[in-house]
């Protein structure tokens, strides 16, 4: 498992040195995160505002499914959903910022390490990551956001980082 991570780690940081073209406005991804426990994700988003030089501004929305039933941070499942808004900042170049901002909701079963305890949880979220054009249509980076959410009855307010590693393909 450790090696596919650090070959796909290495893929993302291979810099495409075609200039980004501007395509459509739709955009669908997969990734990888690490925190609380290891997972997949599912992204999909549509451009709502596009400044093509400064900035492009999209609607998102995320799924991630964290499973493992034994690991250093989690016994077991954590299944989590995300909407919000994704700035990416100078999108015309090859290699771009990006910041995101939204709404979470996750429900944690088990022993969860990072939390208090399981249950449900609802909260925003916010993070920054970087992007790589690794051919016209498809961008690839890490991503670091943190999840600031209250727990149902008297679970009480959680800070949860995650750490991600997306690729976007546009369409």
């Amino acid at each position: 498992m450790r090696w596919i991570l650090c070959a796909l780690a290495l893929a993302a940081g291979c810099k495409s040195r075609l200039p980004s073209e501007r395509t459509g406005e739709l955009h669908a991804g997969v990734g990888f995160l690490a925190v609380p426990a290891a997972g997949v994700s599912v992204t999909a988003g549509q451009t709502i505002h596009d400044r093509h030089d400064f900035f492009d501004i999209a609607f998102e929305l995320q799924a991630a499914f964290q499973f493992p039933e034994d690991s250093a941070t989690q016994n077991g499942k954590w299944a989590q959903i995300q909407a919000g808004a994704k700035a990416t900042l100078s999108p015309g170049h090859p290699s771009h910022v990006v910041l995101r901002a939204g709404g979470v909701w996750f429900r944690a079963t088990g022993d969860p390490a990072i939390l208090d305890a399981p249950g449900d949880y609802l909260g925003l979220y916010g993070g920054v990551g970087y992007e790589w054009d690794l051919s016209p249509r498809m961008t690839a980076g890490p991503e670091f956001k943190v999840l600031v959410v209250g727990g149902e009855g008297s679970l009480g307010v959680e800070v949860v980082p995650q750490f991600g590693l997306n690729w976007i393909v546009k369409f």
